[in-house]
């Protein structure tokens, strides 16, 4: 006991000078984003509960729309202006190449905004305008156009399910974590973020931060080991790793870009200094993965059925599947 209390007793007398010596408390990770980020604007552009008619049916029934028909029901209850103010896009330059071209098209053609992948695809959809000089009129019809000329992107999704939950997600599609928040005002309270803070806070909580985003990549065993992780943690007897292979249109694909959307600063020292190698039981099975779109992109809402071409069980004996990461100069 006199031992334990003079442990106790050093450690109080030396506290103040050990935190002298480390400097201030750390920072909080969302402090690094606060010079970048401006706290949302609320309750001014976003929709009220009044407009529950039209929004509500899409977080009841979210896999019965499509990415472009989410945006529609918005851009009816949205006011566009105070919600590019509240997004910040002005420190995007794609933003002013796009919104310059917007308002030339008509004013209407600045719901498209509304869409985070447009800023991924920004620089090409410009291209896309000067090669089809029509005279456009809808801005969705636009959208759909412009997403036919894309085409579509194979992607691979993996997750710990239950027999049950597999079926479902075949039968229903794959809704955001937010969709399954249980209140309405849940739904409207996401819609006050940039997309640029719920991508960070994404990457840092997953599904945990009720997000909007879906993490895809085009490699499976990526997929794989990163569902791993959650097993690990999670281990229920009647749980196992399902892998879907997606084909996603390349239009509704979000991911980082030097002119649009910015990874945050750790993520970005990862794409610059960090190679990635997958090993399946002990063996290495794939290497030279970089950080990169195809490491790992976003989809915003749901994924719908038809856009989930397989699903497979992955074998238990097959497992582990881990992820070992390199740093490069």
């Amino acid at each position: 006991m006199l031992r334990k209390s003079i442990k106790l007793l050093a450690i109080a007398l030396w506290a103040p000078f050990l935190a002298f010596a480390h400097g201030p408390a750390k920072k909080s990770c969302l402090d690094d984003y606060k010079d970048i980020f401006p706290p949302p604007v609320q309750h001014t552009y976003l929709p009220t509960v009044a407009d529950s008619s039209v929004l509500e049916p899409l977080r009841r029934n979210p896999t019965a729309y499509s990415r472009a028909d989410y945006y529609r029901k918005l851009a009816a209850v949205v006011d566009i202006p105070t919600f590019l103010e509240a997004q910040n896009l002005r420190s995007y330059p794609i933003f002013h190449r796009l919104d310059a071209k917007f308002r030339e098209l008509g004013p209407l053609f600045r719901q498209l905004f509304l869409d985070p992948a447009i800023l991924t695809h920004g620089d090409a959809l410009l291209a896309f305008l000067r090669t089809h000089p029509r005279k456009w009129s809808d801005p969705w019809e636009l959208r759909q156009a412009f997403s036919d000329s894309l085409g579509t992107q194979k992607c691979y999704r993996a997750l710990v399910l239950t027999p049950e939950q597999a079926q479902e997600i075949t039968e229903k599609g794959m809704s955001s974590a937010f969709l399954r928040e249980e209140r309405f005002k849940g739904f409207v309270r996401q819609l006050g973020f940039p997309y640029q803070q719920q991508l960070r806070d994404h990457l840092n909580w997953g599904n945990g931060s009720a997000s909007n985003f879906q993490s895809v990549t085009t490699h499976p065993n990526l997929a794989i080991a990163v569902a791993n992780l959650t097993l690990a943690k999670n281990p229920a007897p009647n749980a196992n790793i399902y892998l879907f292979e997606l084909e996603l249109p390349k239009i509704d694909i979000v991911s980082f870009t030097p002119d649009g959307l910015r990874p945050p600063r750790l993520w970005e020292g990862r794409m610059n200094h960090q190679v990635n190698t997958i090993f399946r039981g002990g063996r290495p099975i794939q290497a030279g993965i970089r950080v990169d779109a195809d490491y790992e992109s976003f989809v915003n809402y749901v994924i719908g059925t038809s856009e989930i071409r397989s699903v497979s069980r992955v074998p238990r004996e097959e497992l582990p599947y881990t992820i070992v990461r390199e740093e490069i100069p």
